[in-house]
């Protein structure tokens, strides 16, 4: 019996032994599989790398720098027109001059498949770096900070690429796709934080090194930027899907490339006109998802709606606002389909939403209309900036002032997100309205898009409802924003 006993004791023993073998052995298999196909991955990138390095040693062109675009619209009035009460309203067709949806992902997806990803074995320090009011701890290869390059010649800049892409930046990489998951960063806030990173590596800078850092990683992380010399230091250049107003760019190869930091007086800029990669695409300058900035820096705003019969009060994370402060200028429709901070969104509509709930449709439509209309004091930007400035829609509630495009933005939202209906801007070269899709047909201004009625709701008209128009505008070719 006890023969038998330890038989069976040998025997389990012995399978275990077994499946301990085999899953060792497929462990092993898994692990060199793994170590093969990142050692692949790093081997095409490293294999980029070293050939655009090469390229960066050859002589630079020289462009030329072109002054930033101003925008196509007019200068806003001093005083918004109001509407005659009398004023007849009738069936109009507005004459559309171009229809433009929002802009959809056409590009190539970016290098993310591309970059070496392995696990970095060697020694490591951890760099802490405050972004936008949230502390940020990345760990980096040690003494990664103390990598300089020798100059700003194109051999210098050829020599440190090199060494970048030889330095284990594979870590530095997973770090940002690790921030950029968990703060919802857009590709220029995925430019903000390399930027931020950059200024705790180098902060002597002495050759330029954030500048080529920053180029170097925004390139692995599949982003069309590129570094130039301009008098005596480097700086960065980007490609942008959408259009880029009031500041400076160079055309390189069809492409329009804008000076990531604004500059003022610039004479010569050297650059080059090769690419990391075909797949590295322009950025995207919308807000595809809601950013988690700043922490519980937050103001709460309180807003005498008399429109609504109520005091609104919203919630403003200052650090958003500082992040749309260092915003390129561009076209309306991203200010449009951008996404707002979370908790200010959840505020607004739900205040607004309670107010309106007895109402119809129309009459939500034309409830909105008033409250953009009288709650919001109207001033220029020139008047109240000195520049040119669209917001962001939290934006309406943190200065004390906005204009017709600012109004378009918010209202197109409230329509958007109170009534669940469709609306679009209208661009008329010197004003921007709107137009929402109605659930059936009333008597008014309108333009078709694809077989429906959008009718006019101008929010800088004072006093107008769902389908008027100011008058000088009924026959003038306006320019649709599909949002």
């Amino acid at each position: 019996m006890n023969k038998l006993r330890c038989l069976n004791v040998i025997l389990f023993l012995l399978a275990i032994s077994l499946r301990l073998a085999a899953q060792n052995s497929y462990q092993e298999r898994y692990s060199q599989f793994s170590r093969q196909t990142l050692s692949s991955f790093s081997a095409h990138t490293d294999s980029l790398n070293t050939n655009f390095a090469k390229e960066l040693k050859q002589d630079w062109n020289k462009y030329q720098v072109s002054e930033g675009k101003p925008r196509a619209n007019s200068p806003d009035p001093q005083i918004l027109p109001i509407a005659d009460a009398t004023q007849n309203v009738s069936n109009k067709s507005l004459p559309v001059s171009e229809t433009i949806e929002v802009m959809p992902d056409k590009w190539p997806t970016n290098m993310d498949a591309e970059t070496a990803a392995g696990i970095y074995q060697g020694n490591l320090e951890t760099i802490s770096f405050m972004f936008y009011g949230s502390k940020q701890e990345v760990k980096v290869p040690a003494g990664y900070g103390r990598l300089h390059p020798s100059g700003i010649s194109e051999k210098d800049v050829s020599v440190y690429w090199s060494a970048l892409s030889d330095s284990n930046y594979s870590i530095i990489v997973n770090a940002i796709k690790a921030a950029k998951s968990q703060i919802h960063l857009n590709d220029w806030g995925e430019y903000e934080w390399v930027k931020g990173l950059s200024e705790c590596l180098f902060p002597q800078n002495q050759n330029s090194e954030q500048q080529l850092f920053t180029v170097f990683i925004m390139n692995q992380m599949g982003l069309m930027f590129k570094v130039a010399r301009i008098d005596d230091r480097l700086t960065c250049l980007f490609a942008s899907k959408q259009p880029v107003y009031f500041r400076k760019y160079v055309i390189i190869d069809t492409y329009i490339f804008y000076f990531a930091e604004p500059i003022r007086r610039v004479q010569d800029v050297y650059t080059y006109n090769c690419t990391l990669s075909t797949k590295v695409a322009p950025l995207d300058l919308r807000i595809k998802s809601p950013m988690c900035l700043g922490g519980s820096d937050v103001i709460r705003v309180d807003q005498n709606a008399s429109s609504l019969n109520a005091v609104l009060s919203v919630p403003i994370n200052r650090q958003m606002m500082r992040f749309y402060n260092t915003y390129p200028q561009t076209s309306i429709e991203v200010y449009a389909s951008s996404m707002p901070d979370v908790s200010f969104s959840d505020e607004l509509l739900q205040t607004v939403r309670t107010k309106l709930t007895s109402q119809s449709t129309l009459e939500q439509i034309n409830s909105l209309l008033k409250y953009v209309q009288v709650d919001f004091p109207y001033k220029t930007d020139i008047e109240q900036f000195g520049v040119e400035k669209p917001f962001f829609l939290e934006e309406n509630y943190y200065y004390k002032f906005n204009d017709c495009e600012d109004r378009a933005v918010l209202f197109t939202y409230l329509v958007r997100n109170v009534t669940g209906l469709d609306a679009v801007l209208l661009d008329y070269g010197d004003h921007i309205s709107t137009a929402v899709r109605l659930p059936e047909d009333i008597k008014g201004a309108y333009v078709s898009i694809k077989d429906s009625k959008f009718y006019v709701c101008d929010p800088s008209y004072i006093g107008s409802t769902i389908g008027m128009s100011i008058p000088k505008y009924l026959n003038h070719p306006v320019k649709v924003y599909s949002l």
